[in-house]
């Protein structure tokens, strides 16, 4: 069971992505000059960097060497990978 600062922590998480998701599209309607594979880059580029910090942060290398030694988990990383990819892609 979780704890209360678990709670707290997952309910900060959860309104922190709903206020990004809400003004995306302000941002975007602000950056319609730029072309959507150029955003989409950087979106790729700055989640990778964002998410090797919290890897490194987090120590969990151990654990993401574990899960790529696997290859039916790393195929279905990938597809949802392409799955968030194209949602990305389609929400610019």
């Amino acid at each position: 069971m979780m704890d209360t600062q678990q709670t707290r922590q997952g309910i900060f998480y959860a309104l922190g992505a709903y206020f990004i998701w809400g003004i995306a599209p302000a941002y975007f309607k602000l950056v319609k000059e730029v072309p959507p594979t150029e955003i989409m880059t950087h979106r790729v580029i700055w989640s990778a960097l964002f998410m090797l910090g919290l890897i490194t942060l987090s120590r969990s290398w151990r654990q993401v060497r574990s899960v790529l030694a696997q290859p039916k988990k790393v195929l279905l990383l990938a597809l949802t990978a392409l799955t968030i990819g194209g949602n990305w892609l389609l929400f610019i």
